[in-house]
């Protein structure tokens, strides 16, 4: 009896597990912007992604930090250790919900737009933020959901402050700005 009840269990987790979207590293992007001195702006990405959106909807996202690329080496090794704390916080995590009878009704082409409230864990805090995001259906039944208008983020509300004080100090610059524009396109196939 107690195989049978494994055997089941075990034939509806591997259904479970295989039945979602799984993200495409390569094929999805993670930016975002930073200002400093009240009139420099650059572009900045996370180039290591993980995360899978289950039949039910549920979203869940992990982002390397240690995957920060500015395009300048120095500066992404004090952005790890000074903002990030990556020996500490090694990932950020977000998650959400989508209404799976909108993933069951998507075919390759078909674009919806969603207002959603996404769960943010970043360097231990946790806030719920809020997202326009765009998802459309691919070929091979795939997914891909970008954001249509960036998401702020306020480096205070996560405890990072300090650390682009930091920043601010070891670069000898003026200012570098608290909030930061976040844009993403992630695509996601079918397991």
């Amino acid at each position: 009896m107690r195989n049978l009840i494994l055997s089941i269990f075990f034939a509806l987790f591997s259904q479970l597990s295989f039945a979602a979207w799984q993200l495409n590293n390569t094929a999805s992007t993670f930016n975002f912007l930073s200002t400093k001195k009240g009139a420099v702006t650059e572009n900045h990405s996370f180039k290591k992604l993980d995360g899978l959106v289950s039949n039910e909807g549920k979203a869940e996202i992990s982002i390397a930090l240690a995957s920060v690329e500015t395009n300048i080496a120095i500066r992404n090794g004090r952005m790890n250790n000074l903002l990030f704390n990556i020996a500490e916080f090694a990932t950020a995590t977000a998650s959400l919900s989508v209404d799976p009878e909108l993933l069951a009704g998507l075919y390759a082409g078909k674009r919806v737009i969603i207002e959603s409230k996404v769960r943010l864990n970043l360097h231990g805090i946790s806030k719920e933020l809020s997202a326009s995001l765009v998802i459309t259906g691919l070929e091979g039944e795939g997914l891909q959901v970008h954001t249509l208008t960036p998401v702020l983020l306020k480096a205070a509300d996560f405890g990072l402050a300090a650390g682009i004080e930091k920043l601010r100090a070891v670069a000898k610059l003026s200012s570098i700005d608290t909030t930061v524009p976040v844009t993403f396109t992630l695509v996601f196939q079918k397991q």
